[in-house]
């Protein structure tokens, strides 16, 4: 179960009109495919897909809740497929929530869980 913080979207119609409203303000959107992830490594690389680390990025934990949410301007991420991705790696998705809930907020990020 996803911390409360995070906000679920089911419905892909209101996703979609959430990342319109999101990009029509000039927010950066990224899109992560967990359905796509089966592993810690699988969802670093996914999300270095979208949301390019700094060359420093050490591959760990600290060094994503260091630098997964800090971006420039107004960030809303999408975790599509979030429940596929915690089912296939129970423990990475509980840090990868617990980082999300804790560290969005303080960036101003927003994080979307959408199936």
């Amino acid at each position: 179960m996803p911390p409360p913080s995070l906000e679920r979207i089911e419905d892909r119609a209101e996703l979609a009109e959430t990342i319109a409203a999101a990009l029509e303000r000039g927010w950066r959107v990224a899109r992560v495919r967990l359905d796509l992830v089966q592993t810690k490594a699988g969802l670093w690389e996914a999300w270095n897909a979208v949301l390019p680390f700094p060359s420093w990025f050490g591959w760990n934990w600290d060094a994503f809740a260091d630098c997964a949410f800090d971006h420039d301007g107004p960030l809303l991420v999408v975790l599509d497929g979030w429940q596929h991705f915690a089912v296939s790696d129970p423990e990475a998705w509980i840090v990868l929530s617990e980082i999300a809930a804790e560290r969005a907020p303080t960036t101003g990020a927003r994080v979307l869980l959408a199936e």
